[in-house]
């Protein structure tokens, strides 16, 4: 084991048989948590990234119950309106994020840090020529001040604010990607990782987001047809798989989210007792986040 020195972020990582990046840490008090383990007490910073052998994982925080090998999905809205009524210079690395008190999170929304590794953008204005505007990866947030329906969280930025922003300037806010993770058929919610085993609802796991994996599927076998290779997530099976020959491309209409690519050789075979076996497979290079 060897310890390697990151000068940008000020952090060490290690040199060892798995890999957390820079961006990732392990909390005070946290211990080591294996990708087949679950935990009640929080271990790593929510969206820490894990690389072992040809996989990558997300720590990420279940908000109900998961099923092992099925896609689990972001349940978190985002947050527009605009910033408050003062301008924001160059060089500051805070923002005042107005609340929602209609929003389903509202509660969550409010707290420090709930905003904490997600991401922020900022418009420049509709008469400005230099594009549409700032994108800031969010370091903290305060706890939420005021009175409905003015409250406010302030986010600090990891880096600081590079264009000046004008007062009252239109803003999107997102939360961690991965701290609110649901098992749902929502057609409006995106897959963003794989738990390998049974999640309770409230904990914490290590969800896979790429490499070799095998997930469910109730339809056709994927690879049964030539060049059947695409993977996508079912629309109403709860994050189950389906191959791409199953999948209904038709110009103007929505379709699923891909998933990633069949594995496997699924040229048709003979079984032992010279059982004929037709070559599908449901193992998959998943390929959501790298």
């Amino acid at each position: 084991m060897k310890e390697h020195y990151i000068a940008a972020r000020g952090l060490t990582g290690q040199m060892v048989d798995h890999i957390i990046m820079p961006s990732s840490a392990m909390l005070p008090g946290g211990k080591w948590q294996d990708p087949q383990d679950q935990s009640e007490d929080q271990n790593f910073l929510i969206g820490s990234k894990l690389v072992i052998d040809d996989r990558v994982f997300r720590y990420c925080k279940a908000e109900s119950d998961l099923r092992a090998l099925i896609g689990a999905k972001n349940a978190s809205y985002p947050r527009e309106g605009n910033t408050a009524a003062v301008e924001y210079l160059a060089g500051t690395d805070q923002i005042t994020l107005a609340l929602n008190d209609h929003s389903v999170d509202y509660d969550a929304e409010q707290l420090a840090d709930y905003w904490k590794g997600g991401y922020i953008w900022i418009m420049w204005g509709p008469t400005d020529t230099r594009g549409y505007g700032q994108m800031y990866r969010i370091k903290s947030n305060t706890a939420a001040a005021g009175t409905i329906p003015t409250r406010y969280v302030i986010l600090t930025l990891e880096t600081p604010l590079r264009v000046t922003v004008p007062a009252s300037a239109w803003h999107t806010a997102w939360p961690n990607v991965y701290r609110n993770v649901k098992r749902s058929d929502s057609a409006r919610m995106s897959v963003v990782c794989v738990p390998l085993i049974p999640v309770t609802s409230g904990r914490y796991f290590w969800g896979q987001t790429w490499g070799p994996i095998f997930m469910s599927c109730t339809h056709a076998a994927p690879g049964l047809t030539d060049n059947d290779r695409e993977i996508y997530f079912h629309e109403s099976n709860h994050g189950e798989i389906v191959p791409g020959s199953q999948v209904v491309f038709t110009a103007g209409q929505p379709f699923n989210q891909r998933a990633g690519f069949l594995i496997t050789n699924t040229t048709a075979w003979t079984n032992v007792g010279d059982g004929s076996e037709l070559g599908g497979d449901q193992f998959i290079m998943l390929q959501l986040s790298p």
